[in-house]
């Protein structure tokens, strides 16, 4: 991917209801954490690595979590997954966060169509998404692995037509 936002990164991608394409960068952690970043005993529990989700509104702060529900508005990514975009919402995470959270610099967007002209060209790689990938602590390995997987599809998918 000639775009250094996008150099050797997983991005966990869903459609919204007007056909704009959202995501953010799953292995991409800062070294900075919100304990770090935010004074006050609220954010001390948040002793993770805040991620770059993407190029799209650097100065935000955005979570993807798992939850049987979600606290507010939030687009869901899969059965269970949730990516929160609105402040309202990340306050209350932040109020009562569950076990399973990680927290965004910026998230990564698509045009209408932009993104499918993107994947056609072959700039990306597409696998199915799994929430075991998204919350790894260690991510150094991430991109390789799902090269990997993306070429074994393909592959098997050569089979079939065969």
């Amino acid at each position: 991917m000639p775009d250094p936002n996008f150099r050797e990164t997983v991005v966990l991608v869903t459609q919204g209801e007007r056909n704009q394409t959202t995501g953010v960068i799953v292995n991409r952690p800062t070294d900075r954490s919100l304990a770090e970043l935010l004074p006050g005993e609220r954010f001390k529990p948040f002793s993770e690595p805040i991620f770059f989700g993407g190029p799209v509104q650097l100065q935000g702060l955005f979570a993807l979590f798992s939850a049987d529900n979600a606290p507010g508005e939030a687009l869901a990514l899969l059965p269970g997954l949730y990516l929160a975009l609105h402040a309202e919402t990340i306050d209350a995470l932040l109020g009562s966060p569950p076990a399973k959270i990680r927290f965004f610099a910026g998230y990564s967007g698509w045009a209408p169509g932009q993104l499918r002209t993107e994947v056609d060209r072959g700039d990306w790689l597409a696998v199915d998404a799994d929430s075991d990938s998204v919350f790894l602590k260690d991510t150094s390995g991430l991109w390789r692995d799902m090269v990997r997987r993306a070429n074994a599809v393909r592959a098997d998918a050569g089979d079939l037509l065969r």
